[in-house]
C-alpha cells in the first residue's frame, strides 16, 4: 500500500511521528492508518498500522 497507493491525508503528530490515511483496499467504511516515525532521514520506522473508521471530511489521530 504504502509503494503503491497515494495516501488521502497526511499529519504531522508529536515527535516526529507521521499519521498517514490510506483508503481501505476492502471497504469503503474504513481508511488505513499508518503511523510512521522518523528518527533520521537514514532511519525511518514503521510504528503500526490499523483500520480507522471512515467519517466524512474528517480524520482521527
Amino acid at each position: 500500500m504504502i509503494k503503491n497507493d497515494l495516501p488521502v491525508y497526511m499529519k504531522l503528530s508529536k515527535n516526529n511521528k507521521f499519521l498517514v490515511f490510506y483508503n481501505h483496499p476492502e471497504s469503503d467504511k474504513y481508511h488505513v492508518k499508518v503511523v510512521i516515525f522518523i528518527k533520521n532521514l537514514d532511519e525511518i520506522r514503521l510504528v503500526t498500522t490499523f483500520p480507522t473508521e471512515r467519517r466524512r471530511g474528517k480524520f482521527h489521530d
